[in-house]
């Protein structure tokens, strides 16, 4: 991870916003806010990438390739697509069972 560039863009947004507007607005401590000032971040949450993108109005994959952050592989047949298509499969039955 880049910490380097997440620090130098936290102190610049320090400088148009306070600490307590900038952790609102992220949904992180200000505990969190000062490690990724002092480069002290191990990694960031799910969770602390999606708000970055959010802030920065950008896609998940631009703040990830932003912090030189490798995206999470994305599973062949992820737990949602299946459950879309069993819901579609009941779906089914239901409307032959009605008619």
């Amino acid at each position: 991870m880049k910490k380097e560039l997440l620090a130098h863009w936290v102190n610049e947004q320090l400088k148009l916003h306070t600490v307590v507007d900038l952790t609102k607005a992220l949904d992180v401590s200000s505990q969190s806010l000062f490690k990724w000032r002092t480069q002290n971040v191990k990694r960031l949450s799910e969770k602390s990438l999606q708000a970055l993108a959010e802030y920065k109005e950008e896609s998940i994959q631009e703040t990830y390739e932003w912090l030189g952050i490798q995206m999470p592989p994305m599973p062949a047949k992820s737990a949602l697509v299946a459950r879309i298509e069993k819901l579609e499969s009941e779906i089914e039955a239901l409307k032959l069972s009605a008619a």
